[in-house]
């Protein structure tokens, strides 16, 4: 039976919860290929107990930053990038994650920190989720005051 929510704003032969969470990645690669024009970064996430984990996200800048997708296995060994001036805090994955890497970018940039090129597969993560569903990322906004 239809709950009352679905009886008043939901007409007969609307698809299920169900159906409607299988349309979920064709509905974000809809709305991530139309050709449109904005002022603000957006994220989308759809993260629920016991489905698949999916994550979008747009960069509205006036150049491309040349993303890759990296995938980290369970298991990788992983530091916090200072480099040799300083221990870096170490660690191996517990979870499996997949990352946007920032790497055209950021393959120009030289860390103030360590003097170097920044490395593209290890320094330039801006985006990613882990196999459990935990994401992070870097958002940015001009008008914000620290």
């Amino acid at each position: 039976s239809r709950s009352f929510l679905a009886e008043v704003f939901l007409p007969r032969g609307f698809p299920t919860q169900a159906k409607m969470a299988r349309l979920i990645p064709e509905l974000v690669l809809f709305l991530a290929g139309l050709p449109c024009s904005s002022w603000a970064c957006s994220r989308i996430l759809y993260n629920h107990e016991g489905k698949p984990t999916f994550s979008a996200r747009t960069m509205d800048w006036g150049w491309s930053f040349d993303d890759y997708l990296l995938v980290n296995p369970r298991g990788q060994h992983m530091d916090g990038g200072l480099g040799a001036k300083a221990k870096s805090v170490t660690w191996t994955s517990k979870y499996g994650s997949v990352v946007a890497s920032v790497n055209g970018w950021l393959s120009t940039q030289f860390s103030s920190y360590t003097g170097q090129h920044l490395d593209w597969e290890l320094d330039g993560a801006t985006d990613g989720v882990n196999e459990k569903g935990l994401g992070a990322h870097l958002l940015y906004l001009e008008a914000t005051r620290y």
